[in-house]
């Protein structure tokens, strides 16, 4: 399995990107880092039991993510030109 690494330091992230992953309702807010997955790894991602947020089915997966304050996995359309899902570790 593969994924993608990006930090709150990324010279990537133009406030175009953020613009844009903030219209997908994804949280800019106070992030550290962010893993990317490809729309490949779908069966990986299912809905929670909210039907509304994503839990990685594979615990190694949901434990990549460590940020201090929370943690939280959101599907992409758009992400760099690339569709998948976005997992955010945010400090605050």
């Amino acid at each position: 399995m593969e994924f993608e690494f990006y930090d709150s330091s990324s010279r990537k992230f133009t406030r175009e990107v953020i613009d844009s992953l903030w219209d997908q309702n994804i949280d800019m807010d106070d992030w550290d880092y962010m893993l990317f997955f490809a729309i490949e790894y779908a069966a990986d991602f299912p809905l929670g039991w909210d039907k509304v947020h994503i839990e990685p089915s594979n615990y190694t997966i949901s434990r990549l993510l460590t940020g201090c304050c929370r943690n939280r996995w959101y599907p992409v359309k758009d992400f760099f030109g690339k569709q998948g899902f976005l997992g955010v570790a945010y400090h605050a």
